[in-house]
């Protein structure tokens, strides 16, 4: 996200608290598995069995949705059908502390220069439930060094 952000540029980002969503009985996504996203992300084979994990996760563990699968057969039906089709579900959830610790991640390991500006806890009613997200400023900080210019002057 942040390579595309001029040097001082800021983006907004609102991640959902997966405890208040429908999400939360859904695995929380690790920071190993986000790791291995990225890094592995160009990988066809990588990708089928990721896929495969992702909406086997999403179709049985979601509630109050009417997505939820228990049935077996019919859950790896359904998996398959989203996977032909590439279904557009959010595959990563996340609580607040694997929020940091990812962005933490991100600076230390992989060249993502930013600032939080701020952090705001937002609550709101959609339909009948509380739902619950965490919105993060980030500003893109100087360009270290070790890291390429765009001639536009983006961050790559």
């Amino acid at each position: 996200m942040l390579r595309v952000l001029k040097v001082g540029g800021v983006i907004y980002l609102a991640i959902p608290d997966k405890n208040y969503t429908y999400d939360k009985n859904r695995k929380t996504s690790t920071i190993k598995h986000l790791i291995s996203d990225y890094i592995n992300g160009d990988d066809p084979n990588y990708l089928d069995k990721d896929l495969d994990e992702h909406y086997l996760d999403y179709f049985k563990n979601v509630t109050n949705h009417v997505d939820r699968i228990e049935d077996p057969i019919k859950l790896k039906e359904r998996c398959d059908h989203a996977k032909a089709t590439s279904l557009d579900v959010h595959f990563h959830v996340y609580e607040f502390d694997q929020i940091i610790e990812l962005f933490v991640v991100a600076r230390e390991n992989f060249n993502f220069n930013y600032k939080i500006l701020d952090i705001i806890k937002n609550e709101l009613e959609v339909l009948i439930a509380k739902v619950s997200e965490f919105i993060f400023g980030l500003q893109a900080g100087l360009i270290p060094a070790s890291v390429q210019k765009r001639p536009n002057g983006l961050i790559r």
